[in-house]
């Protein structure tokens, strides 16, 4: 799932006039900036090598169908 308009935007690349636009548009827009920049870090997290290993053990066990031992 894209999160253009979310966490940032997503652009064609080497289009430099539209990056550029955006650039401004969040110079003068300091709200969405901010915004952004909130839905980033909560999505960011999601990365976090905890969540990720807990995402790979679980599919380990589901693919060995086997529970993985307590810590």
């Amino acid at each position: 799932a894209s999160d253009d308009n979310r966490c940032g935007y997503v652009m064609d690349n080497h289009q430099i006039q539209q990056f550029a636009d955006k650039v401004c548009y969040l110079i003068e827009h300091p709200e969405v900036r901010k915004a952004f920049s909130e839905a980033a870090v909560i999505k960011g997290a999601t990365y976090d090598k905890t969540v990720i290993m807990s995402q790979w053990e679980d599919l380990f066990a589901s693919l060995t169908n086997a529970k993985t031992p307590e810590a």
